[in-house]
């Protein structure tokens, strides 16, 4: 994703109740190299885990109101919804979970209002 120009990356693990994850991802590219399909880079990217376009969605988020739809949609599931829980979690993953999020890329930093 970086050599398509992407500068900020944010990702979130959750799991289906079938076991396996279920990936949301927000990527942010300066308008001059927004991808014009990244779903098909992105199952070009994970094509070694069999990831098939009938399980991809995107949508663009346009700017911060966008971005805090997105958040507030998905924050207000909770920690008991079913996609957190961890009786969904492979038995590997259920003592170690590993990473189940993160982020990458350029992100702007400022100092704190006093």
């Amino acid at each position: 994703m970086r050599r398509a120009g992407m500068v900020r990356i944010h990702w979130v693990t959750e799991w289906q109740r079938r076991g396996v994850p279920h990936l949301h991802v927000a990527i942010w590219w300066p308008d001059k190299y927004r991808l014009s399909d990244p779903i098909e880079a992105w199952l070009a990217l994970a094509a070694e885990y069999g990831a098939g376009a009938k399980g991809q969605h995107a949508k663009p988020i346009d700017g911060p109101v966008g971005w805090f739809q997105y958040l507030s949609k998905h924050a207000a599931r909770g920690v008991k919804h079913y996609q957190r829980s961890g009786d969904n979690m492979p038995t590997g993953w259920q003592e170690k979970t590993g990473r189940v999020w993160g982020y990458g890329g350029d992100w702007p930093l400022q100092e704190p209002v006093n």
